[in-house]
Formats: C-alpha cells, structure tokens, sequence
C-alpha cells in the first residue's frame, strides 16, 4: 500500500511541473496581430484621450456651468441692500416704535393709516381758544388768574415809576408778572358766552338783575342760553375770578362784559352754618362779603368744571424751616404767620426773607390770597394749617383809595380795603 502511494505522489508532481512549463510559453507571432495591437486599436491617446473627450475644462467647467459668482450671485438676486433694505423699507424710528404705538399686527400698518405727527399733534388738536366740554373735568388753576393791577402805588398815591429792588415799596402786585388769560366771546346777540381760557369755566355775558338769593339759584338752574341748559349759579371761588382790581366801576373786563353793572352778584355758597346769609361780591370795586339771603343783587350764571374744594395743603420741612405746599395752586407758603405794623414793611419783608433755603419770597396779590379761603369753615375759614383768624395784606392797591391795600379776613373770608398805615399779618408765597 506504501508502494502505491508513493507512486501516485511522484505522479502528481511530474503532472505539476508540465503544467507550469506550459504556461510560461509565450504566444506566436500571428496570435499578436490577431488578438490586438494596442497602439492602433486601443490608442489610448486616440480613442479615449481624455483631453480631447472627457476635458472637464471645457466639458464640466465648474466656472462655467455653474459658477456661484454668476450664477447665484446673492450680491446681483437678493442683494439685501438694494432689494429689502432695512432702513428703507421699514425703518423701526420713522415708521413705527413698537414699544411706544402698537403691535402692527394688532393695529395698523402705519405708512397706510395715518402719519403719527398727522393723527394727534397736540398744538395743532387742542387750540385753546376752543371752549372746554362743560362735562369734562378740566384743568381749573384759581392762583393763576391775573388782578390785571399795572401801576405801582406809595402810601397816598400812584408812583411815576416802580421801585427798584431795595427801594421802598418794591414787591408790589405790578412787579410780578401774571400768567395772561384771553376772554373768548362767542355765541351770537344777545345769547353770548365768554370763555376764560386760565379756569375753563363759560360765563353767561349778560346778566339778570335784582333778584333774592333763592331767586337767583332758580333763575340758573332753569336758563336755557346759547343752547346750554346747564347754567348754575357760580361758587364764591368761581365769582372770585372775574374781579378786575386794575379798575372799578364796574371792576371786572368790560371787553368780555361789555354791558356790567358797577353792582354786587350773588354766589350760591352760604356763610358758614347758615341758611339766611349768602356771599356776594360787590363788582364797582371787587369788595367780598356776605349778606342776608333775602337782600336783592344781580345775577351772572356759569358752567363748566365745579371744583369740589378739599385739604389741598402739605406741610414739609426744609432744614429747620417748614413750608406749605398747595395742591391745587401750586403755590408754596410759609408755614407762621407774621404780623407787620403796616404795608410797606409787609412788602420789605418778604423780598427780604430768606427762608427754607430760597429767596425768592413775595408779599401774594389778592387774588392768590384768595386761595386760602375755604367757606365751609369759619374761625379760621381756611384748611391752611395753624393759620389764625385775622387781617393779612396783599400786595394789591385799592386803586379808589390809593392810600388803601386789598386785605383778606381769614375769620370768615371777607375781601376788603384798609389803610396802608395800619397792621396785619403776613403770610409770604412764592
């Protein structure tokens, strides 16, 4: 069995070597033209010259087909410059402050609707001279109504010229410049109002005479004038404003009023805890008092805004000084009252007073010292705090008695003339 084994190995080998003689022949000459001549069949060169056929220069230029330059320029298709620029075509500060107007969503394209400066300029919507809704509640400021007093006055007589400062008698009511307050009449004959462009209130021009109190409040409450019928009779505070101490009879505009009796009207404000007594003002010099219900005077009807009068004053302290400050004026008064033996030394003392830190103190006009009066009080009739029931001078000139200043009585709240020579409290404004 080995033997045969054998036998058929050295076989196998013999087989084995035959074979790879065989192939390690190389071909005939005629097999090489048949088969294929390399150079001129499959010219590389020639037939697949990748140059000439498949150029990806000149084929796929990537420059030429698509070249992003120019192509997809962005700068040339959505230039955003040139085609959604933002400062043209919707500039946040021209055309809409989404903070300050509203969503644009919710509201309005703007450039489409309307031009803020065009929907509500304020000076060119609210013209003054136009006269306030008797409804609203507008804007009243009784302290800056004017006396209209322009000369300047001594002890005994009107001055040739106003005192510098530090003179005698500087600080009088003429020196200090009011704010200016337009009377607009409108309406026609004989159903006119005047419309007081500082408190807002519309007065009837024309006036009823002779009447009793309870008389006159009927008469306002039923008037039916320049197509109003909410005429009343006006408050003490409201009958406060039409005095003129730069004139007397009558002592009120007679441009607005142009028919006004030298006489007294009536007010529908009672003398505190009475029914039979009622405050007037005597309109042939700007006199304020009150008398018996039954006593006949004239009418003058208004409406417009009614102030409802209440504690306007605050008190604060500046260093070791306090002050009063008004609310409804503005006005800030010192705190104590002090009392002077006659008007010219009133006057010195407060452009002198140096108070609270400042220096600009002044003896107040009339018509501020007004201010202080509150009628539904008596003994003092006034909410300023601490304040005592007594004579306190203005810088205003009675100008019938130029030896006379305007003085105001803070017991009940009488307006009055007194002589300049005699004393009174003092209470400085600025």
């Amino acid at each position: 069995m080995k033997r045969f084994l054998f036998l058929l190995m050295l076989m196998m080998s013999v087989f084995i070597f035959s074979c790879s003689k065989s192939a390690k022949k190389p071909p005939a000459d005629s097999d090489m033209d048949e088969i294929a001549d390399i150079d001129e069949t499959v010219d590389v060169d020639e037939t697949v010259d990748v140059d000439e056929t498949v150029d990806i220069d000149e084929t796929v230029d990537v420059d030429e087909i698509v070249d992003v330059d120019k192509a997809v320029d962005i700068d040339e298709i959505v230039d955003i410059d040139e085609t959604v620029d933002v400062d043209e075509t919707a500039d946040i500060d021209e055309t809409v402050d989404v903070d300050e107007i509203a969503d644009v969503d919710e509201t309005a394209d703007v450039d489409e609707t309307a031009d803020i400066d065009e929907i509500a300029d304020v000076d060119e919507t609210a013209d003054v001279d136009e006269a306030p809704d008797a409804d609203e509640d507008s804007s009243v400021n009784y302290s800056a109504v004017p006396t209209n007093q322009q000369k300047c006055y001594d002890n005994t007589a009107e001055s040739a010229s106003c005192p510098l400062v530090g003179e005698d008698f500087y600080g009088q009511d003429a020196q200090y410049t009011n704010a200016t307050r337009i009377f607009t009449i409108q309406g026609t004959p004989p159903e006119q109002e005047v419309v007081d462009s500082l408190t807002g209130l519309i007065w009837q021009q024309t006036e009823s005479a002779g009447q009793n109190w309870a008389a006159a409040n009927t008469y306002c409450d039923d008037l039916v004038y320049a197509g109003a019928n909410d005429w009343r009779l006006p408050t003490m505070d409201e009958l406060h404003t039409l005095p003129d101490y730069g004139r007397e009879f009558p002592a009120i505009d007679i441009d607005a009023f142009p028919a006004a009796p030298a006489s007294s009207f009536w007010s529908s404000t009672l003398q505190f805890n009475t029914t039979t007594t009622a405050w007037r003002i005597r309109f042939y010099d700007g006199y304020a008092d009150s008398v018996s219900t039954a006593n006949s005077n004239s009418v003058r009807c208004v409406r417009g805004f009614e102030r409802v009068e209440g504690d306007d004053f605050i008190v604060s302290t500046v260093g070791s000084d306090e002050i009063v400050t008004d609310n409804f004026t503005a006005l800030i008064w010192i705190k104590s009252a002090v009392s002077m033996d006659n008007w010219e030394n009133a006057l010195a003392h407060c452009e002198t007073l140096d108070y609270a830190g400042e220096t600009d103190w002044r003896l107040p006009d009339i018509n501020e010292l007004k201010t202080l009066v509150y009628y539904g009080a008596e003994s003092p009739a006034s909410n300023f705090p601490a304040i005592t029931s007594t004579y306190f001078w203005s810088s205003t000139t009675y100008i019938g008695v130029m030896s006379d200043g305007w003085r105001l009585d803070l017991y009940r709240g009488k307006v009055e003339h007194s002589g300049k020579t005699g004393s009174g409290s003092v209470l400085c404004v600025r």
